[in-house]
């Protein structure tokens, strides 16, 4: 028989103990429920859902956050957020690799999907580096693109990738390219050369450009920008196999680079008493990755988002 003093002692143990393992336990996901509403209601901060971001790596986007999942929440008193890009905009080294925006980049490349992504949405901003159709033809084994002026000296077999350039380009000094197909160099008879398709997703018109495919192996290392830079999305490609990609307003002029993180901020318009709408900075909603840059332009894929990135979102 325990005496009062050792019983009531006995159970703040057993309280201590059940709330030291609570802490440690799991959330089960309710319907409606967010990262950020999960934070603020367990941790008691809605900034802290980077710590339950960076616990869980099977969630990566929103849709993937569903009712009925379990989450791993931080033990109490502990934080695993990573620390943020100071104000020169770089990133101290001991903390980038334990960050979860490098960790989902990471994944990305290890995956090959920015390598695939590299090979199939090019930025073009000189014309003359790209063959130049004059015709499309189908013959008896196949269809064949045919291009005057061919003056380089590659052997037969060399693959090439079929571009299709944007309908709605942005600017004229940067050509927007997404492959739509593969060829290879057939024949050449002085400078017209032919090009034999081996594969298409859609017929290629007279309007398409070659480009040689990127078959190297380009080490990209993901990183913050040295400096602080202010992006805006120009145009935000939503149904593409490698996820959403988005068009962004600066390009390796400004110091932009393959593997360049950047935090995704929706806009945040509000009306004024006159009626005038005026630009406050929006709420951090996700990140993004630069995985092609053209000297003005530049190509970047959401590694996550809160919601659906859209034209005007800025990213920093």
């Amino acid at each position: 028989m325990l005496k009062p003093a050792c019983a009531a002692a006995a159970l703040m143990a057993c309280l201590l103990t059940s709330t030291a393992v609570s802490a440690e336990q799991r959330y089960v996901v309710k319907r409606g429920d967010s990262l950020s509403s999960i934070a603020a209601q367990q941790l008691g901060a809605a900034n802290r859902w980077r710590e339950i971001w960076a616990l869980n790596p099977s969630i990566r986007r929103p849709e993937q956050l569903a009712a009925g999942a379990t989450l791993r929440l931080p033990s109490a008193g502990t934080s695993t957020t990573a620390t943020q890009p100071s104000a020169q905009g770089g990133k101290q080294q001991d903390s980038i690799e334990t960050d979860p925006a490098y960790q989902l980049a990471l994944e990305q490349i290890k995956s090959s999907n920015i390598r695939r992504l590299r090979q199939n949405y090019r930025l073009l901003d000189n014309p003359r580096n790209a063959i130049h159709l004059h015709a499309v033809r189908h013959e008896q084994d196949g269809l064949y693109l045919y291009s005057p002026g061919y003056t380089q000296q590659t052997s037969q077999g060399v693959q090439y990738g079929i571009f299709e350039p944007s309908a709605e380009p942005v600017t004229s000094s940067t050509t927007e390219l997404t492959r739509i197909g593969s060829a290879k160099l057939a024949l050449q008879q002085g400078s017209l050369a032919g090009f034999h398709v081996t594969s298409s997703l859609k017929p290629p018109q007279e309007n398409a450009l070659l480009l040689p495919i990127n078959t190297k192996t380009t080490v990209i290392e993901p990183h913050y920008p040295a400096q602080n830079t202010s992006v805006e999305v120009l145009k935000a490609l939503y149904e593409q196999s490698g996820g959403y990609i988005l068009l962004l307003d600066k390009g390796a002029r400004q110091g932009l680079a393959p593997g360049a993180l950047l935090k995704l901020h929706q806009r945040n318009p509000v009306e004024s008493e006159s009626g005038n709408a005026m630009e406050f900075p929006g709420h951090a909603a996700g990140w993004a990755m630069v995985f092609e840059a053209g000297r003005e332009l530049s190509l970047a894929l959401v590694l996550s988002a809160q919601r659906t990135p859209a034209v005007g979102d800025r990213l920093h």
